[in-house]
């Protein structure tokens, strides 16, 4: 459940150890070319790896409402790669390409793997996946019940 709110880098926020886990949307075709992924992968070692060689194949529609997961020991966080959207066409064609079951199927089973843990958010789907944001924090609130989430928006 997102218990709140904070301005900020998540990144930077990770790095000083504030988060268990911190996740970010990503889509089933192995681009991280835009919004926080790419930065999230120069920033963490093994992300790209953890996308590359999840068990599910890159673009695969099986991969949605599934994570992949990197540990940094360094800072004692997981980083997560949450498979909430198939494709990244939709803003060209005037779609959303965030995918509401996928959400609520990662944040399902986010809520079992890290129950009692806190984990650190962006909006996840709501930047350039073009989902709405009201009803991706609803889904995310009634699905991790057992989960503290932070909601950090960016500010430099």
């Amino acid at each position: 459940m997102i218990t709140k709110v904070v301005k900020g880098d998540l990144i930077h926020l990770a790095k000083q150890g504030r988060f268990d886990a911190i996740v970010h949307g990503c889509n089933c075709q192995g681009v991280m070319g835009a919004g926080i992924a790419p930065q999230i992968a120069k920033a963490f070692v093994g992300v790209r790896e953890a996308d590359n060689d999840f068990e599910i194949p890159l673009r695969d529609v099986r991969r949605l409402g599934k994570y992949s997961k990197t540990y940094q020991e360094e800072i004692d966080t997981w980083v997560i790669n949450a498979y909430t959207q198939f494709d990244i066409r939709g803003r060209s064609v005037g779609k959303p390409d965030v995918n509401y079951r996928a959400i609520t199927r990662v944040f399902t089973s986010l809520n079992g793997e890290f129950r009692g843990k806190t984990l650190g958010i962006p909006r996840i789907g709501a930047g350039l996946a073009c989902g709405h944001w009201e009803a991706i924090s609803e889904i995310i609130n009634l699905t991790t019940p057992d989960v503290k989430i932070i909601l950090v928006e960016y500010q430099p």
